[in-house]
């Protein structure tokens, strides 16, 4: 227990160091603006601090087991993305039905796509808007797989097993804060929530809770870390296309609308809880150590 609790101090230590010192000089030297392509490198850090982490403490653990690098079970790559898929789809149906004004109506939007090189000029604006979005969801998440892989090695392969050891709610809820406050040098810099800093962080925090807990899930049921990093590439990319395709830039608040929304938050949440009482009914909350 005791090597747990110090390789898990030791990691939050460390991946805190490297991005918000990564971070704070990109806002140095100009911002995202400036260097957005180097902020995504920090998603990479919690794979490297939990690397250097097993280096020091667990290196008689094998790398691939210690980390899920398996297949698993391979249902799950299907299910758990439909699903995902779903939840990212009611999210928005929500925030649409709730305020119809922050997105474009058919012919705005129609206008908007035909900017876009896959546009079809005589294809129903539906067609239109799905092409982009799978595509972001196919290639677009095969050429950042890597990003989302940096993430979820570290934070639900590596941390989340770690935490649970205090108890399952209480490692889950702390692990939803942790990563909520990694993100806080980004929000402050305008990322997700412009012009929100303050209230952006703790918006961010509260969604990392419920959405930490449906990827530590989906990694649980499918034993492997590919399909919460799939998972996650699904919300973003999903999040991505429909922000820049579907709403009024001037008008859309994201504290309401969208999975970082107090919408998302909510519809979230109510899936974690039921995930919750899923998982402590199973005798296996880990499938690492």
């Amino acid at each position: 227990m005791r090597t747990f609790n110090r390789s898990l101090i030791t990691y939050i230590i460390l991946v805190f160091i490297l991005t918000y010192g990564l971070e704070g000089l990109i806002y140095a030297v100009g911002g995202l603006q400036a260097f957005a392509i180097i902020a995504n490198l920090a998603m990479l850090l919690p794979t490297i601090s939990a690397i250097i982490v097993w280096l020091i403490y667990h290196r008689n653990q094998k790398f691939w087991k210690f980390f899920a690098l398996r297949l698993g079970k391979l249902k799950y790559w299907f299910i758990y993305p439909l699903c995902m898929i779903g939840i990212m789809t009611i999210i928005y149906g929500v925030s649409y039905l709730i305020s119809p004004s922050q997105f474009l109506n058919h012919s705005e939007l129609q206008e908007r796509m035909s900017d876009i090189f896959v546009f079809l000029p005589h294809a129903p604006v539906l067609i239109n808007l799905l092409i982009p979005l799978a595509l972001n969801l196919t290639i677009g998440i095969v050429f950042s797989i890597i990003a989302y892989l940096g993430e979820e090695l570290g934070w639900r392969a590596f941390m989340y097993p770690q935490l649970i050891r205090m108890g399952l709610t209480k490692g889950l809820i702390i692990g939803g804060v942790i990563w909520g406050l990694w993100h806080l040098p980004l929000i402050l810099m305008g990322h997700n929530y412009p012009n929100h800093p303050i209230l952006g962080n703790l918006l961010m925090i509260c969604m990392c809770i419920p959405l930490g807990i449906i990827l530590y899930y989906s990694y649980l049921k499918s034993k492997n870390i590919f399909v919460p990093a799939i998972l996650h590439g699904i919300l973003n990319q999903f999040s991505s296309t429909l922000t820049t395709f579907t709403t009024k830039e001037t008008v859309f608040n994201p504290l309401i609308s969208g999975p970082t929304g107090i919408i998302g938050i909510i519809i979230l949440s109510l899936i974690a809880i039921v995930l919750i009482l899923k998982m402590k009914k199973s005798e296996t909350l880990t499938i690492n150590y």
